[in-house]
């Protein structure tokens, strides 16, 4: 699993066109991921889609939680 910088991409927008991920409608985003310094954060965020295109933007928590 690869280690992400949670102050590089703390917040993130994106449209994508043709994805992966076929969405017809909205989507909530909740989980958590693992940084760089090897602790969990939380992800939320919102996807909306229309078969064709999805707009994205994430939000990482700098707040840190232990497992």
């Amino acid at each position: 699993m690869n280690k992400i910088d949670p102050y590089l991409l703390r917040y993130r927008f994106d449209v994508s066109f043709f994805p992966n991920e076929t969405l017809f409608g909205f989507k909530i985003v909740n989980c958590e991921v693992l940084c760089e310094d090897d602790k969990y954060r939380h992800v939320y965020g919102l996807e909306v889609g229309y078969i064709f295109f999805t707009i994205s933007f994430i939000n990482i928590n700098l707040d840190t939680f232990e497992n």
